[in-house]
């Protein structure tokens, strides 16, 4: 009981980090970000989509289905991690109780983290977006195994306040996309606080 009372506050944590309050059509503009293949700069065309408040990346990476719940279709590269890691987190926060269970089943892998995410959310509700609130997502960093199945996604968010916290995904590529491994242990931590985005990490320009 402890272990899941534990993992339910960190859970609070990471949404209220999120702007999001919890209780017990797209507007584009074009951006471009590099991401690395093999040592070369890649230059890769990014498109803002507004969900619900928040500024999320698109690309010809993905989703490529983005009215699909949550957002699917990403590339089997480090660009394409990272826009799904993003894209699913969110949609992850977001959902309420009657998408949750499509969303959680579609957006994570089958597995004891899973469950234990499952059972520290219920119970939680999630309240509006606080829009005052909302981080704005600036860096990325995205660390791919050697047989590119799975893939160490860091964001970089800007709090209000100025602040930058830094929230990992572990994801893993399972029937042709990407989806997060959630940590088994409450003790990993998804969100810290950093004094400032890292120089090896790729900046949008937004």
């Amino acid at each position: 009981m402890a272990y899941l009372n534990r993992l339910r506050f960190i859970l609070i944590i990471v949404l209220a980090t999120l702007g999001l309050v919890a209780c017990s059509g797209p507007q584009p503009a074009q951006n471009t970000t590099t991401d690395t293949d093999g040592g070369h700069a890649v230059r890769q065309e990014v498109t803002w989509v507004n969900i619900k408040g928040f500024e999320l990346p698109t690309a010809d990476a993905g989703p490529k289905n983005p009215k699909d719940t949550p957002p699917s279709g990403y590339t089997h590269d480090a660009f394409g991690s990272m826009l799904a890691a993003t894209h699913l987190s969110i949609a992850l926060d977001l959902a309420d109780q009657k998408t949750f269970g499509m969303v959680v089943n579609k957006a994570t892998i089958n597995d004891d983290g899973r469950k234990q995410w499952v059972a520290a959310r219920v119970g939680i509700e999630i309240g509006p977006v606080q829009k005052d609130r909302i981080p704005t997502l600036k860096a990325w960093t995205a660390t791919v195994s050697s047989d590119h199945n799975t893939s160490e996604v860091l964001l970089y968010w800007q709090q209000y306040d100025g602040s930058i916290t830094e929230q990992r995904r572990d994801m893993v590529w399972q029937v042709d996309d990407w989806k997060i491994k959630l940590p088994h242990n409450p003790q990993q931590p998804v969100l810290r606080a950093v004094t400032e985005i890292p120089p090896e990490a790729t900046q949008f320009n937004h």
